[in-house]
């Protein structure tokens, strides 16, 4: 499952109810992971260590928040383990960024939370 988490988040487009829904559907899905799409062709913004866990975010021109932070769900903490519905888990570093920046738009990043 995916949806664009930067319009929900910025923008309140959607009704309560649909917002009800998504969350759901997300919680039933897996409860820790989540999509993120980024419809961005620049930078993501992302600060990823080797495990591929996120250690911060980068930022643009003038302090521009870029688009993972942006959508207000990527953490420190989380853990990068997909890119559009393809598993990056196993990959190291280099490979993941290739996998990443060759990816097709929009880019559905899936994310796995911390535990806990």
């Amino acid at each position: 499952m995916h949806y664009n988490i930067g319009a929900w988040t910025k923008r309140n487009y959607l009704s309560a109810h649909t917002v009800y829904c998504v969350l759901l559907l997300t919680s039933l899905a897996s409860s820790d992971d989540f999509d993120v799409s980024i419809q961005d062709r620049g930078s993501l913004g992302l600060k990823l260590d080797s495990h591929l866990k996120v250690t911060g975010f980068q930022r643009g021109p003038a302090g521009k928040i870029l688009p993972a932070e942006d959508s207000g769900w990527v953490r420190i903490g989380d853990k990068l383990i997909g890119v559009n519905e393809r598993s990056i888990e196993r990959l190291d570093l280099g490979t993941a960024a290739r996998s990443i920046s060759q990816a097709d738009h929009p880019k559905i990043l899936r994310f796995r939370a911390p535990e806990g």
